[in-house]
C-alpha cells in the first residue's frame, strides 16, 4: 500500500514537515449435624517399648474414651481417665510381667473401671469403681486427644512428653497447600491463628513463609485444640495479567476446618467468601454449610456456576479441572489492571456487598470487573501463567477460564467505565480528548494550540488513533493546511501518517509508559474533521470515539 507519511514537528517555535513515501501496515458459628462434640478418635499415649515406663493421659468427651496404656514393658504403671465418652474406660497394662493398673470413667455408658491382662504369669492389683475386671478396658488408650505427661526411658531418666496422637487426629493442625493470586513468591508470610467454635482468635498462632516461588507452604500447628483456623498470605504473588510480580504485598485469608483439612490453598475464593462464611456461621448455619453457600454465591456474583465444586481451598490456578479455570477466571476478573491497592480496595468491596445477602449490588465494583472482563487479553494470561510456572519447572495445566471471562462480558449487568482519565484541558490547550470537545467544530488557527493529555493507570495499555473524516477536503493539499499537526510528544510514541482505502490519513499515538501523564500540543489547520479513537488494555479494544471539526474562526 502506497502511503504518504508525514511528520510534523517543532524547531524553535515553528512547526516543520517531514514528507515520505514508503509501504506500511497498520475479588458463633453453628455446628454441622454431623460433626462430634470433640475429639471423636483422637487417640490417647502409648509406651511401646520402655523397660520400665509411667504415663498418663487423658481424653475429654471422645465416642471411646480411653486412658492410656503400657503396651510391653517388663514393668508397666498405667493410669487414664475418660470423660463423657460412651464407652468411658480405664487403663491398662497389657503384656508385662508385673502390672498394676488404675482407672476412673465418669458418664460411660458401659460403666468404668479398670482391668488387667496379665500373661507371663505377674500378679495384678486393681481398683474399680462400680465395675468389675471385665467392665474395664485391657486394651488401655486406644482413642483421646494426644495427652502430656513424662516417659521413663531405659536408662532410667525421666522427661516430658506428649501424647502421640491417634488414627483420626495424626494430620490435624498440620497444613500445606499453595498461596495464589498467582502464585506468591519465596518470603511470604504465612500465619496460622486458632479460631473457637465461634470463628474467634483464641490467641494462638504459628508462623511460618513460603521458601520457593511456586507459593507452596507447610505449617505444622498440631498443638491446636481449637474446631477451626485462619491462614493469612502476605506478601508479593505474580501478577498473571501483567506477566510480572507484584509491586506491593497482598494480603489474602481462608478460613478451614482444623479437623478435616490438611492440603489448605489460600487465594482469591477463600479470601472473598470468608466474611459471608463468618456471617452465615452468626446466623446459625453449619460450618461446612456455609462455606458450600458462600463459595456458590461468590461464582455466581462473577456469573460463574459449578456442580458439585471442591472447596475453594483445594482449587488451584494451574490445575485442568472446569474449577480451578474457574478460579482463574476469578483471580482475572478482580485483577484486571488494578495496582496492587487498587486491588485489596475491590476485593474488600466485593467481600463487603456480599456478606449479609451473598449478591453483589454495588455498581463501583461491578463495573472494574466488566472493565477487566473487556479490557484483558486471555491469550497473553495463558501464556504468562504457563511461562511462569515453566520456570518454576512446573507443567500448568490451565483450565478453560477464557469462557468466563467471555460470559462476564457479555453477559456482566454492570457498565464498562473507561480508567483512563482525560482532563478538560491539558499543558498546552484544551484537550481534544475529554469528552466536552466530543461533536464540536473548533477554531482553527496557526496560533491556537490544543492538547491531546491522558492519565492511564499503571499497567493498562493505551492508544489513540485519529482518521480524517472529511471527503470534501484532501488532507494536507497543500504544505500547512487542512492538516492537524503535533509537536514534543511527551510520553506518546507517535506512528508516521498513513493511509488506507476509507481514509486519507491515519495516526497512532501509544502512551509508552503508563501510569504517568501523556500530552503533547496540537495545530488543526484550515478546515477538516476527524474522528479519534481509543483503544485500552492488551487486547486493544476499542472503548471510546470521538468527533471532531475545524474551521477557521469555529
Amino acid at each position: 500500500m502506497s502511503t504518504l507519511r508525514v511528520r510534523a514537528f517543532r524547531v524553535f517555535g515553528s512547526f516543520c514537515f517531514v514528507f515520505s513515501f514508503g509501504l506500511v501496515g497498520p475479588w458463633g458459628c453453628g455446628e454441622d449435624a454431623s460433626r462430634s462434640e470433640a475429639g471423636s478418635s483422637n487417640a490417647g499415649a502409648a509406651d511401646a517399648a520402655g523397660a520400665a515406663g509411667s504415663f498418663a493421659g487423658s481424653e475429654t468427651g471422645g465416642s471411646s474414651g480411653s486412658g492410656a496404656s503400657n503396651e510391653a514393658g517388663a514393668t508397666g504403671n498405667s493410669a487414664g481417665s475418660g470423660t463423657g465418652g460412651s464407652s468411658g474406660s480405664g487403663a491398662s497394662n497389657e503384656a508385662g510381667a508385673t502390672g498394676n493398673s488404675a482407672g476412673s470413667g465418669t458418664g460411660g455408658s458401659s460403666g468404668s473401671g479398670a482391668g488387667t491382662n496379665v500373661t507371663d504369669g505377674g500378679s495384678a492389683s486393681q481398683t474399680a469403681e462400680g465395675g468389675s475386671e471385665q467392665e474395664g478396658s485391657p486394651q488401655g488408650g486406644a482413642s483421646g486427644l494426644a495427652g502430656t505427661g513424662s516417659e521413663t526411658t531405659p536408662g532410667g531418666s525421666e522427661r516430658s512428653v506428649g501424647g502421640t496422637a491417634g488414627e483420626a487426629g495424626e494430620s490435624r493442625g498440620r497444613f500445606e497447600g499453595v498461596a495464589q493470586k498467582g502464585p506468591f513468591v519465596r518470603g511470604t508470610s504465612i500465619i496460622v491463628s486458632e479460631l473457637d467454635e465461634n470463628l474467634s482468635q483464641t490467641g494462638s498462632s504459628f508462623t511460618s513463609e513460603i521458601r520457593d516461588n511456586s507459593g507452596r507452604f507447610e505449617v505444622d500447628a498440631s498443638y491446636f485444640t481449637g474446631p477451626y483456623a485462619k491462614l493469612t498470605a502476605n506478601g508479593f504473588y505474580f501478577n498473571e495479567v501483567l506477566g510480572e510480580v507484584s509491586s506491593a504485598p497482598l494480603t489474602l485469608v481462608a478460613l478451614v476446618d482444623a479437623d478435616g483439612s490438611s492440603t489448605v490453598n489460600v487465594n482469591i475464593l477463600t479470601h472473598l467468601e470468608t466474611p459471608r462464611v463468618e456471617y452465615l456461621c452468626g446466623q446459625g448455619v453449619g460450618f461446612e454449610a456455609a462455606k458450600k453457600q458462600a463459595q456458590a454465591e461468590v461464582l455466581a456474583a462473577l456469573l460463574i456456576t459449578l456442580d458439585d465444586a471442591p472447596s475453594s481451598e483445594n482449587l488451584d490456578i494451574a490445575g485442568s479441572s472446569d474449577a480451578d479455570a474457574a478460579l482463574l477466571a476469578a483471580s482475572v476478573l478482580l485483577q484486571g489492571y488494578l495496582e496492587v491497592g487498587e486491588l485489596s480496595e475491590l476485593l474488600s468491596a466485593v467481600a463487603a456487598d456480599l456478606r449479609e445477602d451473598g449478591t453483589l449490588d454495588e455498581e463501583a465494583p461491578g463495573s472494574l470487573l466488566m472493565n477487566a472482563a473487556t479490557l484483558v487479553d486471555p491469550a497473553s494470561i495463558r501464556a504468562n501463567i504457563e511461562q511462569r510456572y515453566s520456570e518454576l519447572g512446573v507443567v500448568a495445566e490451565t483450565g478453560d477460564f477464557e469462557a468466563s471471562i467471555a460470559r462476564y462480558r457479555d453477559e456482566g449487568p454492570y457498565p464498562y467505565v473507561t480508567r483512563v482519565v482525560f482532563p478538560e484541558t491539558g499543558p498546552d490547550g484544551p484537550n481534544l480528548l475529554h469528552s466536552a470537545n466530543d461533536g464540536r467544530t473548533l477554531e482553527s488557527s496557526q496560533s491556537l494550540r490544543y492538547d491531546l493529555s491522558a492519565e492511564t493507570p499503571q499497567g493498562q495499555p493505551f492508544r489513540v488513533r485519529l482518521l480524517w473524516t472529511d471527503p470534501t477536503v484532501p488532507w494536507g493539499a497543500a504544505l500547512g493546511s487542512d492538516m492537524w499537526m503535533f509537536s514534543q510528544p511527551q510520553n506518546w510514541s507517535v506512528t508516521d501518517v498513513f493511509s488506507s482505502p476509507d481514509y486519507a490519513a491515519i495516526q497512532d499515538f501509544t502512551v509508552t509508559n503508563s501510569g504517568i501523564p501523556s500530552h503533547l500540543p496540537m495545530l488543526l489547520v484550515g478546515t477538516g474533521s476527524m474522528r479519534i479513537e481509543l483503544y485500552e488494555g492488551n487486547a486493544g479494544v476499542l472503548t471510546g470515539m470521538r468527533t471532531i471539526a475545524w474551521a477557521p474562526g469555529g
